[in-house]
């Protein structure tokens, strides 16, 4: 796995839960180099556990140990508590991957979101997702972001959605322009990130192409 090699930096982050926050942090990262030009984001892993504070398990491309360092120190000066997790075998080998187990939360839905893997990809869809003149409100309690080096890649997004707006979200995501799948019935969604129950197939949303 590339967390265990010397291109790729796993910690884990703390950061305010609210609005803006979430985006703020990945622009922290991806732009936290001299050459202020953006860093590879390989993984973003959230889940809503409190109205306080989250913790964000995420990887980062590195040039080596020295500038590893580098970026750890710039965020610890911009107010970040910073876990090195480089030598925690369980968080790079299981943790990881887990999601932040369950949340109790009305109205939650999720939405799993195909594209295509390239430079500024992930940092569209965050602009897109957080744009704040969006005219349907919600708030994000899931995220999870894996960049396996495919041609494509999948982002997991769980939102807090009054039933009301629903169908104003799903107009809202189809002009994104990327494929995406309703998860929310899905079984292991309901087994582990939420309150059990039955599941059904996803359903598959095709939006527009206007990233590709």
């Amino acid at each position: 796995d590339r967390a265990e090699k010397k291109s790729e930096k796993l910690v884990a982050i703390k950061i305010p839960e609210i609005p803006g926050a979430f985006k703020q942090l990945y622009y922290d990262l991806a732009y936290c180099n001299v050459k202020n030009t953006p860093r590879s984001i390989t993984e973003f892993s959230y889940r809503f556990s409190d109205d306080s504070s989250a913790y964000i398990v995420l990887s980062f491309g590195i040039t080596g140990l020295e500038d590893a360092s580098t970026v750890l120190k710039l965020l610890k000066i911009k107010g970040y508590e910073v876990q090195d997790l480089g030598d925690n075998e369980m968080a790079k080998q299981h943790a990881r991957y887990l999601g932040g187990g369950r949340a109790t939360l009305d109205d939650e839905v999720l939405y799993r979101f195909e594209f295509p893997e390239r430079p500024g990809a992930l940092e569209d869809f965050l602009n897109f997702m957080s744009d704040e003149d969006r005219a349907v409100p919600y708030n994000v309690t899931m995220f999870h972001y894996r960049n396996r080096g495919s041609l494509e890649n999948s982002v997991l997004v769980g939102m807090q959605i009054s039933r009301e707006n629903k169908e104003g979200l799903e107009a809202f995501l189809d002009q994104l322009g990327f494929t995406y799948f309703e998860e929310t019935d899905n079984l292991v969604y309901k087994q582990f990130l939420c309150h059990a129950g039955d599941a059904e197939p996803p359903v598959i949303k095709r939006s527009g192409s206007k990233f590709y």
